[in-house]
């Protein structure tokens, strides 16, 4: 049995007001599931049992009642919310995740939807609460996540249901501390409450507020639209989505320079947008809106040309350079595409001369001198990269130790700053560094205390040079690896803090997050002093531990401890 997929959203519509008026008929609410896919099953067959009659006799059979009012019709939808606020809890939730996040339902193989989230075990503490309609009647079937304080603004909701056929909600397993809410409905309204502190006898009102739909268009300074201008909205006071993250919405306007987003809620925000050869603009509106948003740009100072690989048979199709401009005023760096013809369009720069760097990995930087005016707001540069020279070699600390995870920037002698290039070692010291000329370069250690320890000066020639002497005056590396508490490596991501009683003038030891292994070595500590260590992944932390900087073990092990277990 095959329907169009024009024709499924009919299907499902009919099946789910069929639902609503049999469901009286279901006597056991956990069997749902199984009887809500043959009332769909049901429906599609009179669909395609009316398209055929449709199709002989030309005219399709008059079935059903006339078409409802928009005010029957939202009356209808509240009382389907409300019935289906009375079913039980996962048969709801999967319900609203159907029909308003777009989830799928549960297969007619049986498989069961997935079991919604819950806190650590045995924890029976939460709140309560109701979620209310604008006009403060009760809000049936909406959805109400809950967010820990303090989590991050991107990160996901650790507890949602959906609130009952009277707008009640209620989440228990949940661990004691403060958390925020946020109520969404699937016609579009918003709501959230802040604050919420775990466990609490007094109930959360959550009221719900319209969200609005904002309109504009980007266009020149003679009102000429802008194609596929890069758009953005954000939040400067009011609206949010979600307790932890102000609304910050990105899109690209169309071929008419024209944008939509929609279900802003209510607040002042600035709308942005940014286009190669205009400068950047922006401007601050309320929202809801009196009229659309009109952004004019101005015409913008830019480089543009076209960049090959090694000669100009070759263009650089479709890929990526990063441009770093020098100027009297400062430098920027930005990463730039290539069209399949290698063109390239730079950001908008300001006027004045410029030294400008193109990078392209592994071939050797290019740099020229250019210079931007009103008169000549365009400048064209053709860019040809050429193979660089590769060198390997092995980074050390004065007593021969190799240095781990550590960058290496190599600036070369009369360039700009922005030609320098980083490497980074691996855990035995090694490394690799491409795209260098043969010319004089400056070798300086990555990172925010590297004149400390010291330049060193290393002459590249035109062949390949293994035998490298690159040794800086640093400490001993000590290695740490994070450990879950089942003893296995935390991923990348995990920082590890670390405590040292130094001599008045010295400096700390930096924190340090680890790679993929778990793994981090400390090079910046001060010898003959008790360093302390500690890891933090989330919410685990280690105990603190002592290593003697002068005779450490191989490795320190920082094994993270639950506070739920």
């Amino acid at each position: 049995m095959r329907i169009r997929a024009a024709s499924a959203d009919d299907v499902v519509q009919d099946a789910f007001i069929q639902a609503f008026l049999g469901l009286r008929s279901l006597h056991d609410p956990a069997r749902f599931g199984p009887w809500f896919l043959a009332v769909v099953r049901n429906a599609a067959r009179r669909h395609i049992r009316d398209a055929g009659r449709m199709a002989v006799g030309g005219v399709p059979e008059q079935v059903g009642q006339p078409e409802a009012s928009p005010v029957e019709a939202g009356e209808l939808r509240d009382e389907l919310w409300r019935k289906v606020g009375e079913l039980p809890d996962g048969i709801r939730e999967a319900i609203f995740l159907y029909y308003h996040e777009g989830e799928s339902v549960p297969r007619e193989d049986g498989a069961e939807p997935a079991a919604p989230m819950r806190g650590a075990p045995g924890l029976r503490v939460g709140f309560f609460g109701e979620v209310q309609k604008p006009d403060g009647t009760p809000a049936p079937g909406v959805r109400v996540a809950a967010y820990a304080a303090g989590a991050s603004a991107a990160g996901e909701a650790r507890f949602q249901l959906v609130s009952d056929a009277e707008g009640r909600f209620r989440f228990v397993d949940i661990e004691p501390g403060a958390w925020s809410l946020l109520a969404e409905s699937a016609d579009g309204f918003f709501g959230m409450a802040t604050g919420v502190t775990a466990p609490s006898a007094d109930p959360v009102t959550i009221r719900l507020e319209p969200t609005y739909r904002l309109e504009g268009v980007v266009t020149d300074e003679k009102d000429v639209s802008i194609p596929d201008a890069s758009v953005r909205v954000v939040a400067l006071t009011g609206g949010r989505a979600g307790p932890l993250q102000p609304f910050d919405a990105k899109l690209s306007a169309g071929a008419d320079g024209r944008f939509i987003v929609s279900a802003v809620p209510d607040g002042y925000y600035r709308v942005a947008a940014e286009v190669p050869r205009y400068q950047p603009g922006s401007v601050a509106v309320r929202v809801p809106p009196k009229e659309p948003v009109h952004l004019r740009l101005k015409g913008g100072m830019y480089i543009t040309g076209r960049a090959f690989l090694r000669d100009r048979q070759h263009p650089l199709q479709e890929g990526t350079l990063t441009i770093q401009v020098d100027s009297k005023t400062g430098s920027s760096g930005d990463r730039v595409d290539t069209d399949v013809a290698g063109r390239f369009f730079s950001q908008p720069l300001p006027s004045g001369d410029h030294t400008a760097t193109f990078h392209y990995q592994p071939f050797a930087p290019v740099t020229v001198d250019l210079t931007l005016s009103e008169s000549q707001p365009a400048v064209e540069k053709d860019v040809i990269f050429r193979d660089g020279i590769m060198l390997s070699a092995v980074a050390r600390n004065m007593s021969g130790d190799p240095l781990p995870w550590i960058g290496l920037s190599w600036h070369r002698e009369g360039a700009p700053a922005s030609a320098e290039i980083v490497a980074k070692t691996d855990r035995h010291g090694r490394f690799e560094v491409t795209g260098l000329d043969a010319s004089r370069y400056e070798v300086k250690m990555a990172g925010p205390r590297r004149e400390r320890h010291g330049i060193r000066e290393v002459m590249v020639s035109a062949e390949a040079n293994t035998e490298v002497n690159l040794r800086f005056d640093i400490s001993r590396p000590i290695y740490f690896r994070a450990e879950t508490p089942d003893g296995m490596p935390v991923p990348r991501g995990c920082r590890i803090y670390f405590s040292q009683r130094v001599p008045p003038g010295s400096h700390g030891p930096l924190a340090l997050d680890t790679n993929e292994d778990g793994m981090a070595a400390q090079l910046d500590y001060v010898p003959g002093v008790k360093l302390g260590a500690r890891a933090e992944y989330r919410r685990m932390m280690s105990p603190t531990v002592e290593v003697d900087p002068d005779s450490p073990p191989d490795v320190v092990i920082l094994r993270l401890e639950d506070p739920e277990r």
